[in-house]
């Protein structure tokens, strides 16, 4: 069993990485996207603290 469950995972492991490899242009979008994430919920904690204060 040991035997025959090694390459089932390796399989696994090579798809992933080539699923990773496959498209430079989403790792960019996805890298643009979460700069945008982050500039949001930089607004959105100091409306919070806004809110608190008022």
């Amino acid at each position: 069993p040991e035997v025959s469950a090694a390459p089932g995972g390796s399989r696994k492991r090579r798809k992933a990485a080539s699923k990773k490899a496959a498209p430079p242009a989403k790792s960019e979008a996805e890298r643009k996207v979460e700069q945008i994430m982050a500039e949001v919920e930089k607004v959105l904690a100091r409306l919070e603290q806004m809110e608190v204060s008022e």
